[in-house]
């Protein structure tokens, strides 16, 4: 290529990239237009801090394309697990209510399923603390690089309660479900409700007794996650069948979310006007998840005997 030519290449690409970023500036200053994947790339490349990009998407309308080949892309020019999370919140919140359906007709939704959660003492609101880093024992069980600390990164962590009764799964269900990219622990399902949202703190805020049964990772991180656990989880069953329900609790790791922990109430009945089932997600010494789930045995609200033949059953296999 000649010299000149190569000069006015030069030139075109100078003047292109001026271009977007002086785009990107407008975006990020004008209220009314909408924040886009490129905008979270010049504010990485720009050198500011992840924790003010997150602040700045939740406060900005958005139009992200958030497929798994951009995500891949994004990664590859530097945007944090974190700030990916970041985006996909608020992706959710930006997003329109889709067009009504049968099954948003209360009488057509089934029979209401409420799940009262407590901690160890059997106490609501109740913690879930779990370090910023998957140990070596988690990250073995999760299929995590043993080596690639920055892999082990935990984001979030959420308790949900999903069906796995084959019936009701749905086609395509991965696409319909936050653990739908879970290829390692999480059976077929229908997600039921999902509820996340953990805040990091440092150590010296999580209590004692905690610290003496998770301990922390060998790498010297000392961040922890910590959940406040909601209350209740709620759903809908069709009236008349069995359900087979799990409760987990996962963590998002990268932009995954893998199931660590869970329990099974099998050929669970919910009868009219309703049903109530007990279960506390608490801390735990296990060598792989340092949380555990269960129900309680006692009799439930509206929930036939034969819920309680089978329970504590385990998840199928994922395939």
């Amino acid at each position: 290529m000649r010299p000149a030519r190569r000069c006015l290449l030069a030139i075109a690409v100078s003047l292109l990239w001026i271009a977007a970023a002086r785009a990107a500036k407008e975006r990020a200053t004008d209220p009314l237009v909408p924040l886009e994947d490129q905008d979270v790339v010049q504010m990485i490349v720009s050198g500011i801090a992840p924790a003010e990009i997150i602040e700045r998407l939740r406060a900005a309308r958005v139009s992200f394309d958030l497929s798994e080949e951009m995500i891949r892309e994004l990664l590859l020019a530097g945007v944090t697990p974190s700030v990916l999370a970041a985006m996909r919140e608020r992706q959710a919140q930006m997003a329109p209510p889709g067009p009504p359906t049968p099954s948003d007709d209360p009488a057509a939704r089934g029979v209401p399923l409420a799940v009262t959660l407590s901690g160890s003492d059997g106490k609501s609101p109740a913690f879930l603390y779990l370090p910023g880093r998957a140990g070596d024992a988690l990250a073995r069980s999760l299929g995590l690089s043993s080596r690639e600390t920055d892999e082990r990164a935990i984001v979030d962590v959420a308790v949900f309660l999903a069906c796995l009764t084959p019936e009701h799964v749905p086609d395509q269900w991965r696409s319909h479900s936050p653990l739908g990219r879970d290829f390692v622990s999480m059976p077929r399902h229908e997600m039921l409700a999902f509820s996340s949202g953990a805040r990091r703190v440092v150590s010296g805020d999580v209590p004692g007794a905690v610290r003496s049964r998770v301990p922390e990772p060998r790498d010297g991180d000392r961040t922890w996650l910590r959940l406040e656990i909601p209350p209740e989880l709620t759903a809908r069953l069709a009236p008349g069948e069995p359900h087979r329900i799990l409760l987990g609790v996962a963590v998002l790791v990268g932009d995954r979310y893998l199931m660590i922990a869970s329990a099974v109430r099998a050929e669970v009945l919910p009868s009219e006007p309703g049903a109530r089932m007990r279960a506390h997600v608490v801390q735990d010494k296990a060598a792989e998840a340092p949380v555990a789930v269960r129900f309680e045995d006692a009799e439930e609200e509206g929930v036939s005997p034969a819920s309680r033949t089978r329970a504590g059953t385990p998840p199928a296999p994922p395939w």
